[in-house]
């Protein structure tokens, strides 16, 4: 697997923001230019400098509410080199101050630990969920809850123990509903014979997590004793989708062990049985696949991404693809439409996908050029069809990350081939128009070692988007900022 949610963010190209708004079909574009051109301006996190003393952090998840409330995490560097894990709140269109996790230093005792994912519920709700490497330096996966506007205590999620020398557990993914529901999901040992990794999932029980379990039918997937659970959404509580990736045996092939992609719902608060994406197997003749993100609107309607490979030059070339599930079935997972451009690229995947309100769906992700990657987003233009993507960004760029509300996406990530990190671009999407990308206002200032990339963003339901990432300042630093 070439990619796994959660590890830790690498450096990147210079920023450009993917600002790329959609409009509704016949809608002023004036009225998108605004809304596209509105907003703050790129800050390093707030209270961050003073924690962030060894020079190296970044902004890895994000996740805003109605009335510009939202959730941000990420990892910090201590002068000591050890990495530590932060959480930071908007509150009515205001940054407040980082924290460090509450009570994860206490279980950090290797010094790696990160904010992988955040959901929030309302003002003063929200769960993250990540790592941290424990004293024999295996990673463990960790949650953390935010009641009534106070961060509690970290705790390991319980049944996630990494319990072998070679194991380790890591929660990649969480989503909450309106009331406060909540699943996340990630892979651990299970100290099987021949360190099993398998996916978890595990539900937030009112002001607790809950035991994680192995979704049904998972384990009897995962022959070559290597699978996770990389991304979880639940549009209503016990209603979700979830996917990943699962090794097949235990047979190498070129580039690696043969993996495959899987998914799995919740309905009614019960957990179903794993599958194999369906379509997958025909695409993926080089065995290598992963659901990479998922995202639903309403109970049993979904959309997800992610690659498969084909065989070529002795290693798996990995293909973006696209799939939706509609009222409860999943069709078969397509290869991303791409335009012209797209026949001679090497490699592509898909790595986000956002779903409005009512649908449809959005998707980002790259083209990978002999020389250079092409940033490329999509949406579906009804809720079973997927229209061209269009190459948005080119020259070692790629989307990092999309967020949907209703009537409007938006997708961020780095574009490489500008120099400097307040360059424009525009692009038209069929019957929808994405209108010109706009730059992170006040990134270029910040960003003066040219170095860093915008990692998500997300869309409250009204309208405001809040996106964030790393820089560089002018010692070298890699530091961690946030915009809305």
């Amino acid at each position: 697997m070439s990619r796994v949610l959660g590890t830790l963010a690498r450096s990147a190209a210079p920023v450009v923001l993917l600002t790329a708004l959609l409009t509704g079909m016949g809608t002023a574009v004036a009225g998108a230019t605004a809304a596209a051109s509105s907003g703050g301006s790129a800050q390093e996190v707030p209270g961050l400098g003073t924690l962030n003393s060894g020079g190296n952090a970044e902004t890895l998840a994000i996740y805003c509410e109605i009335g510009g409330d939202c959730g941000a995490g990420g990892y910090y560097t201590q002068r000591s080199g050890q990495r530590e894990a932060f959480v930071v709140n908007e509150l009515d269109g205001t940054w407040g101050e980082a924290l460090a996790v509450p009570g994860l230093a206490a279980l950090n005792k290797g010094g790696e630990a990160q904010v992988s994912s955040v959901s929030c519920w309302g003002a003063g709700g929200c769960a993250a969920v990540g790592f941290y490497t424990d004293s024999s330096h295996q990673r463990q996966a960790f949650g953390v809850l935010e009641l009534s506007g106070k961060w509690q205590d970290a705790v390991q999620l319980a049944g996630t123990a990494a319990v072998s020398s070679a194991g380790h557990a890591q929660a990649n993914s969480v989503s909450c509903t309106y009331k406060g529901a909540c699943e996340a999901a990630g892979s651990f040992d299970t100290g099987a014979a021949g360190a099993v990794t398998d996916g978890f999932v595990v539900r937030k029980n009112g002001s607790a997590w809950g035991t994680a379990t192995v979704p049904p039918g998972l384990a009897a997937l995962n022959g070559g004793g290597n699978a996770s659970v990389l991304s979880v959404f639940c549009p209503l509580p016990g209603d979700c989708a979830a996917g990943g990736s699962y090794q097949l045996n235990h047979v190498a092939v070129p580039g690696g062990f043969p993996v495959q992609a899987f998914v799995v719902n919740e309905v009614g608060g019960t957990w179903g049985t794993a599958k194999e994406l369906p379509g997958i197997s025909k695409l993926n003749v080089g065995l290598d696949a992963q659901l990479s993100s998922v995202a639903c609107w309403a109970e049993g309607n979904c959309a997800a991404g992610g690659f498969y490979s084909i065989a070529g030059s002795g290693k798996p070339e990995h293909r973006a693809f696209v799939v939706n599930q509609i009222g409860g079935t999943w069709f078969g997972a397509e290869p991303v439409p791409g335009p012209a451009a797209a026949s001679t690229a090497v490699a592509s995947e898909t790595v986000s996908v956002a779903c409005e309100p009512l649908g449809p769906c959005s998707a980002g992700g790259y083209y990978q050029f002999a020389k250079s990657d092409s940033a490329f987003v999509i949406r579906g233009a009804a809720r079973a069809d997927w229209k061209t993507a269009v190459l948005v960004v080119n020259g070692g760029a790629e989307t990092n990350s999309v967020s949907c509300n209703e009537g409007t996406c938006a997708g961020v990530g780095p574009g490489g081939a500008f120099p400097r990190s307040d360059t424009t671009f525009e692009v038209s999407q069929a019957n929808d128009v994405w209108q010109q990308g706009t730059p992170v206002p006040g990134l270029a200032a910040l960003n003066v070692g040219k170095n860093g990339t915008v990692q998500v963003v997300s869309c409250a339901p009204e309208g405001d988007c809040a996106a964030g990432g790393s820089y560089t300042d002018k010692a070298g630093h890699i530091q961690a900022f946030v915009t809305t």
